[in-house]
């Protein structure tokens, strides 16, 4: 919980919603905030994805958003966000909600295509793609497919 304003600075309010929603998705064994327990886990989910989506993704879409906000997240942000994005998409709230889909795959999308800048050698280089999760990311997306044609075979089949 501590290290989302270090991995999100630009992003403080979806770090706490990202870091909720993730604790409870990976079913701790210990006593939650009774507060982190009110909204639905489902619709918590459908919403943290939703948020990461407008706060990222869709950011730069509208023609009156400020040039210079900063929309990705750099790679340890990202990291940070991807175990929400695999279990959210995972779960069989993702099998209902296609926007949400849409909107998870978008982010993974827009992460996957961010390169950094290789000129500044003393400068960290935040957005390199070896920091990115990509083993994962290709998992994930592998599962996802595997799991859509599987679900386009079955109702193929009831018709």
């Amino acid at each position: 919980m501590r290290l989302r304003l270090a991995l999100m600075p630009h992003h403080p309010l979806l770090a706490d919603h990202v870091a909720r929603t993730t604790l409870r998705l990976s079913k701790p064994q210990c006593d939650l905030e009774s507060s982190w327990e009110e909204e639905d886990l489902t619709k918590a989910t459908i919403r943290t994805i939703n948020l990461v989506y407008a706060e990222t993704a869709a950011v730069g879409k509208d023609a009156g958003d400020n040039p210079h906000r900063v929309s990705h997240l750099t790679a340890p942000g990202f990291c940070y966000v991807f175990p929400l994005l695999k279990q959210g998409l995972t779960s069989s709230t993702a099998r209902g909600n296609e926007a949400m889909m849409v909107n998870g795959l978008a982010v993974i999308s827009q992460h996957a295509a961010l390169r950094g800048q290789t000129q500044d050698l003393f400068a960290p280089d935040q957005l390199h793609p070896q920091l990115f999760p990509i083993d994962q990311m290709f998992r994930l997306l592998i599962d996802l497919i595997g799991n859509c044609l599987l679900s386009c075979k079955k109702l193929s089949t009831k018709n």
